[in-house]
């Protein structure tokens, strides 16, 4: 059995966006529970988190399954900071470890929300070998034992949207939260996948703790959908499809992203309040302009930056070029994981039109020592985390990656261009 066990969770903070527009006008939209197969939402493209941090683990299984090798366990935290929190009084180095990772200014923000009892938040997943076979088990009854559960098997696909081949599965769990005043037990439909890589797997999970409601505007109702797909609660870095057609079908731009000013018929507005257990929100139109989506198929906005070199680089002057542009920190463990692949990938395609424009959010001495010690020999630029061109290019996470072809269009974004999959993707598009 596997003593590894890495916890897959992304952290999220949950402060509300800053009263930077002018309000104007405020609509409140209230939500209730979806079935959220009966949504159509698809489980791509807005869901998968990948396994990112190895932490303690607050679980312990009473019971393992007796036939079949276990291969490795893997915990699902569905209320990350009720996890955290858990982990705050359950020793003097957990304690120390939430302290060090998170800071004396989430537990002031956190201690009110969160119990300080145990609340059994986790999901666990493990997966087994069986007659030449694997197949998966989780803990749908949430009892910590693990031989009452189906063993699922899995299901072969070929994701489209990221070209790899994957094993997925799909089920329901049964898992404990806390709302503020006491423990509540609630059903999530979750899903588990691997994706095949050259050098072992990639594991990712999803959630589907959505909710639905009705946007009334203009003497018009729109249906809207909260999408949230990492933790029980809501915050403000999840998005919401606005059904601004009213034809019942998901386009990339009627996914707004919660955290930034978005347009809504032609018009600005933002995030004003979030309930964080999806009840409703409020938002409201502002002054500030948005900035159009970035997705595959738009224009990539236009700069001009100086380089590490001291020149100057302009991105819609570089004819005949593909760019891929990287944001991204010396600071930033899956940046700094991602270097080999953009070393093989610039190695073998820079030849064929192919250009490297890595942005550092860092200090420049720091960035530049990296970039010499490291034989980074592509295009570097630096920047801070109040530069301009990290709300142009709406940078949110690090790393954050674009794929531009020579009409200056975004023709991949993030996902399809970390790890092994950035090989496969710039074959699709350079000869």
């Amino acid at each position: 059995m596997s003593k590894t066990i890495p916890i897959l969770l992304i952290y999220l903070f949950f402060s509300l966006v800053s009263n930077s527009c002018s309000s104007e006008k405020q609509i409140k939209i209230t939500f209730e529970e979806a079935n959220s197969d009966s949504l159509g939402l698809p489980w791509t493209g807005w869901n998968w988190t990948k396994s990112r941090f190895i932490i303690p683990i607050s679980e312990t299984i009473n019971k393992y399954p007796i036939e079949g090798t276990i291969i490795d366990t893997f915990f699902i935290a569905v209320q990350l900071d009720q996890y955290f929190m858990n982990l705050l009084h359950k020793s003097q180095n957990d304690s120390n470890y939430v302290v060090k990772k998170l800071g004396v200014d989430w537990y002031n923000n956190s201690k009110h929300k969160y119990s300080t009892k145990k609340i059994d938040c986790i999901i666990t997943l493990c997966i087994i070998s069986k007659n030449g076979k694997e197949f998966v088990i989780v803990d749908q009854n949430n009892d910590n034992d693990l031989t009452n559960d189906p063993v699922l098997a899995f299901q072969s696909q070929h994701d489209m949207n990221d070209d790899v081949d994957v094993d997925v599965i799909f089920c329901e769990s049964k898992v404990d939260f806390y709302d503020g005043t006491k423990k509540q037990t609630t059903i999530i439909p979750i899903s588990y996948r691997r994706i095949y890589l050259k050098n072992g797997f990639q594991h990712e999970y999803s959630i589907r703790q959505n909710k639905i409601g009705t946007l009334e505007l203009n003497e018009q109702n729109y249906k809207t959908i909260l999408i949230n797909n990492i933790d029980i609660e809501f915050n403000r870095y999840i998005d919401a499809w606005i059904d601004e057609n009213n034809n019942e079908q998901i386009e990339e731009t009627e996914i707004k992203s919660l955290h930034k000013p978005f347009t809504l018929f032609e018009k600005s507005y933002r995030l004003y309040e979030l309930d964080r257990f999806g009840k409703y929100l409020i938002i409201e139109q502002c002054d500030e302009k948005a900035n159009p989506p970035i997705s595959i198929g738009s224009v990539a906005p236009d700069f001009k930056l100086k380089t590490l070199n001291d020149e100057l680089f302009h991105l819609h002057a570089r004819e005949d070029q593909v760019i891929l542009i990287d944001f991204w920190g010396t600071w930033c463990g899956p940046c700094i994981a991602e270097m080999p692949h953009l070393k093989e990938a610039y190695k073998i395609y820079h030849t064929k039109g192919f250009e490297i424009v890595s942005i550092g959010i860092d200090e420049l001495s720091r960035l530049k020592k990296f970039v010499t010690e490291k034989e980074l020999d592509w295009i570097h630029i630096q920047a801070d985390k109040n530069d301009p061109i990290l709300e142009l290019y709406q940078v949110s996470a690090y790393p954050t990656l674009y794929l531009i072809n020579k009409e200056k269009k975004i023709i991949a974004i993030s996902n399809q261009l970390r790890g092994d999959s950035l090989l496969r993707t710039l074959s699709r598009f350079i000869e």
